[in-house]
């Protein structure tokens, strides 16, 4: 079974990562002003500034395109991570595995999207966001538990 990231994650990533972005271009735009005086009539500085936004938000997307959620023979893991020293698993063994459930919204219902818990026997859960299909995801993990 795997599992990936709703389309909905996509379009939170973009529009925060639209806003931060624009605050981090502004705060260095204002610094270079300040440093250098005259740097502010040159023409090339809107188009660099924005792609440095658009690379930004490409970037921060990105890194929701690797994520997904999958069981295998030892247990169910959500992976994620872009960069080398930011990707892992994480996730709960079929001993240690007691439940998954899922919590649905407005929202996540008209998108198909669902928040997930996984439950281990120890009271550890793993909360994975807006995945695409969660229920039927949900189903084909508590269906694999009981074999």
């Amino acid at each position: 079974m795997n599992a990936r990231l709703s389309w909905v994650v996509y379009v939170k990533l973009a529009i925060v990562g639209f806003f931060v972005s624009m605050l981090l271009t502004a705060a260095i735009l204002f610094v270079l002003v300040k440093v250098v005086p005259g740097i502010a009539q040159y023409e090339y500085i809107q188009p660099i500034t924005l792609a440095i936004v658009f690379l930004m938000v490409i970037g921060i997307c990105s890194n929701a395109r690797h994520a997904k959620l999958y069981t295998d023979h030892e247990g169910v893991w959500f992976y994620s991570g872009l960069f080398p020293w930011d990707r892992g698993s994480r996730g709960v063994l079929w001993s240690n595995f007691d439940q998954a459930l899922y919590k649905t919204g407005m929202l996540n219902w008209l998108c198909n999207s669902h928040t997930i818990y996984l439950k281990s026997k120890y009271g550890d859960v793993i909360v994975v966001k807006d995945i695409w299909r969660g229920r039927k995801a949900i189903d084909q993990i508590n269906q694999r538990r009981m074999f």
